[in-house]
């Protein structure tokens, strides 16, 4: 790396991820065009909805994320996001945006060495961040199968991924 600074190529590394660069669709570009009545359209199959797959993706980037930050969280026992009520779909995608800026900001300023105990023997925060990454990157990848199933992938403003 010619005396560049590693932990620096971590957290770029990370905040590309985040960002869907190599790993997943631009998040925004997942949701965009989406209105709440196309998000909650059944998918056949008995798949999730777009909606319901977005409140998963929140609710797990948030307790994911606050550990990273410092913050103590009760996990939970089982899948209780899937089964629990919704918040309306503008209010998810606002809060799913919101964390992506908040990971990206954890990425750049966390102690990403620092364990996280609750998670397991081995877990730090730079592994939390990763994990945001690959769960969101599935999801997301359910969510515009969700959109294509229902005929809304690709949106008007996007070209097909």
């Amino acid at each position: 790396m010619n005396g560049d600074d590693p932990l620096r190529h971590w957290r770029k590394s990370l905040q590309w991820q985040l960002a869907g660069v190599s790993a997943h669709i631009e998040p925004g570009k997942a949701l965009a065009g989406l209105t709440a009545e196309q998000a909650g359209l059944p998918v056949p199959g008995g798949l999730h909805s777009a909606h319901r797959l977005l409140h998963h993706l929140v609710y797990w980037q948030d307790l994911m994320l606050a550990p990273v930050a410092g913050v103590e969280v009760q996990w939970p026992k089982g899948p209780e996001d899937w089964a629990s009520e919704m918040p309306p779909w503008a209010e998810l995608c606002r809060r799913f945006t919101e964390g992506i800026a908040r990971a990206h900001g954890l990425a750049q300023e966390a102690d990403l060495a620092r364990p996280i105990p609750a998670w397991g023997p081995e877990m730090t925060a730079g592994g939390a961040l990763g994990a945001v990454i690959i769960h969101n990157s599935y999801h997301l990848g359910q969510l515009i199968d969700a959109r294509r199933a229902t005929g809304r992938w690709p949106p008007a403003s996007a070209s097909p991924q």
